[in-house]
């Protein structure tokens, strides 16, 4: 949209933002006071490379101005701006509007113990006031740059879908490029400073242990061309931060963290997700792009210092955009539901748990519906893709037995056995052993990876043909 849908409301809106403009600008000259933004965020680059975000306290010059902060207490009086009143006036005379301004559902009445509250219209007047002087450098009305303000608003309230990017900070990990593209419509890029700084503004009351863990992220999953229904809303606020209206895309970002830690045998997830307004606005903060943000956790429980980050460089990232892809484009939903176990096995922080996601992962992958002989199949399985893929530092002949070990530890945990403990360790040779947990992540990272490599062995009984070495005969093994 670039020319407004509502002439006649823009040009009363035009009118109010100019008179105000030039009361702030007046009020600023003659030495009054405006405050500055209380617990602003401020961002720096820290020791490790990954941001470092602070706030700015009460009374701090190197805050932004808050100009809507003019009109409050004792400052310029609203009431008294004649243009502001004929906006008033305007939208009183609109049910859809006066609802939006909880303007009451009734007609204006003459008489004045029933009169509107204007406050809502003012609020958002004054809103648009300031960020026509941050967006304007802060220099006289002008009507062609107050009109894409003017345009996001009108959009945020009357378009039937509200245009969204969906951005996913990436925690505690190093990229060497600033853009790949993983698949049509998604991407891991930088993130801007505009962008930190706007993400946690958007959550500067209401921080959590996903905030806190979010921080460490210098580069975001981005996923453009979405969309979401333009709901109802309370004074301009919909709900666009219900992580249930973000099912689809979260799926797909759980898909490309797996894709990740099967690539690299990393320690990260998300926490946040940056809603990026496409065009639409119902408020702002300063110069900062309009954006929405909710948490979710996704991400290991750190207490205390992160573990060691990864890199990721343009072969890695080329790596994950395999696996991604043949996650998503598998022709079963076996891919997916492994996908998601690696995921959930490398958040938990109890091995039980952890162990039980790792087996049926790999069982997910590596076995059909018969349950004989479980223990064998998956072993001989593996081992069929240790010997197709390497897996590093096994042999085909270790992966096999240490399948068998897993087993062992996973049955365990499962009935409880207070030989459980005993079993945690799965030794790989006479001079070295490593948890099941770690050789199970170890091997259905691997599992994916080969699968993705070799999509038609996602069927079992193909492995199995192929390990036998009559591949193109395997329907014999299904009679």
């Amino acid at each position: 949209m670039t020319t407004p849908q509502h002439p006649n409301l823009f040009a009363r809106i035009s009118d109010a933002v100019a008179e105000g403009v030039a009361a702030v600008y007046a009020w600023e000259s003659g030495g009054k006071y405006i405050s500055r933004y209380h617990d602003y965020p401020t961002v720096s680059t820290h020791s490790d490379g990954f941001p470092w975000f602070s706030r700015t306290y009460l009374f701090d010059d190197s805050a932004p101005i808050e100009y809507t902060s003019a009109f409050r207490h004792d400052g310029i009086n609203a009431d008294g701006l004649t243009s502001f009143q004929s906006v008033v006036d305007l939208v009183s005379n609109d049910p859809f509007l006066r609802h939006y301004f909880l303007l009451g559902d009734d007609d204006a009445s003459p008489d004045s113990s029933k009169k509107k509250n204007p406050v809502g219209v003012f609020i958002k007047l004054e809103a648009m006031i300031e960020r026509y002087v941050y967006v304007s450098g802060h220099q006289p009305f002008d009507a062609s740059v107050f009109q894409p303000i003017y345009l996001e608003w009108e959009s945020a309230v009357f378009s039937k879908d509200l245009d969204i990017e969906i951005t996913v900070p990436i925690i505690n990990q190093r990229f060497s490029i600033d853009s790949f593209e993983i698949a049509e419509g998604i991407s891991v890029e930088a993130l801007d400073k505009q962008l930190q700084l706007a993400r946690m503004a958007a959550r500067r009351s209401s921080m959590n242990d996903s905030d806190e863990a979010s921080k460490a992220a210098t580069h975001a999953l981005v996923l453009r061309g979405w969309t979401l229904p333009n709901e109802p809303f309370i004074f301009g606020h919909r709900f666009v931060t219900q992580a249930g209206a973000y099912s689809a895309a979260l799926n797909k970002a759980n898909d490309f963290f797996a894709a990740m830690r099967v690539v690299v045998d990393c320690e990260t997830g998300f926490g946040q997700v940056v809603v990026r307004h496409s065009g639409w606005a119902h408020d702002w903060t300063a110069d900062l792009p309009p954006v929405s943000v909710f948490t979710v956790r996704e991400h290991p429980d750190w207490r205390g210092s992160r573990p060691e980050a990864s890199t990721f460089g343009e072969p890695q990232l080329a790596a994950v955009r395999a696996v991604y892809r043949s996650i998503a484009e598998a022709r079963t939903a076996k891919m997916g539901s492994a996908a998601k176990r690696l995921n959930a096995a490398k958040l938990r922080s109890n091995e039980s748990d952890s162990i039980l996601d790792i087996t049926i992962g790999l069982e997910t992958l590596l076995t059909d519906d018969s349950r004989a002989e479980i223990t064998y199949r998956l072993g001989m399985r593996m081992a069929a893709l240790a010997r197709l893929v390497p897996v590093e530092g096994y042999t085909p002949a270790q992966v096999y037995r240490a399948c068998k070990r897993l087993y062992d530890f996973r049955s365990a945990v499962a009935h409880g056995s207070p030989s459980a403990d005993k079993k945690r360790m799965v030794r790989v040779s006479a001079d070295r052993a490593h948890s099941a947990n770690a050789v199970g992540v170890t091997f259905l990272r691997h599992a994916l990876r080969a699968l993705s490599e070799y999509p038609t062995l996602q069927t079992p009984v193909r492995i199995d043909a192929r390990l036998l070495g009559f591949e193109d005969s395997s329907e014999r093994l299904d009679q």
